[in-house]
């Protein structure tokens, strides 16, 4: 189903297909900022609960509006959830506190870490359905070859050559955007 086809969806209905169609990509951005498999599981559902909120918003936002929108909605859940956590385990520092630690990336390499994400995961979004779900299945779902294989219906040897050829390609035009 397209998005322009979700306006006579119930909301009920409209947050079952934003689910369905977005999820590699709200799953991807709480796996970017968390590693705890059950912090993320708590993320997409506090988020999901946030956009129900907002759903008349979701609605009238363009079609081009709408990943970036769940986007930064998961990223500022992961934060929330997050500090507040550390917050209970009494480890959270604040970020305008003078004595941070030097050991972790700067915010600087952070932002730039995170817009080099983004313009993988946009070249992502240019491949072949099948490849972009096998890199996505991959990486962002810890996915080993046989799973993939089982799943895709492929042989082993064809999803790794399948990978290989879309990490040469993502690698490609990595390379001719600078």
């Amino acid at each position: 189903m397209q998005f322009e086809e979700t306006t006579g969806l119930s909301d009920q209905e409209f947050m079952t297909w934003l689910y369905e169609t977005y999820a590699p990509l709200l799953w991807g951005t709480a796996k970017r900022y968390c590693r705890k498999q059950a912090l993320r599981e708590e993320i997409i559902q506090e988020g999901m609960v946030h956009l129900l909120a907002c759903v008349p918003r979701l609605r009238g936002l363009q079609k081009d509006k709408l990943p970036g929108y769940l986007a930064v909605t998961v990223r500022n859940t992961t934060y929330n959830l997050l500090k507040k956590e550390a917050r209970d385990q009494k480890l959270f520092v604040p970020l305008h506190a003078q004595d941070l630690p030097d050991d972790g990336p700067t915010l600087e390499e952070q932002m730039l870490h995170s817009e080099a994400l983004d313009e993988l995961f946009t070249i992502c979004d240019q491949l072949r359905t099948i490849d972009r779900e096998l890199l996505l299945r991959y990486y962002l779902d810890d996915w080993k070859t046989p799973q993939l294989a089982d799943h895709f219906g492929y042989q082993p040897g064809s999803v790794r050559v399948r990978l290989s050829r879309a990490r040469r390609q993502v690698k490609q035009q990595m390379l001719e955007s600078g």
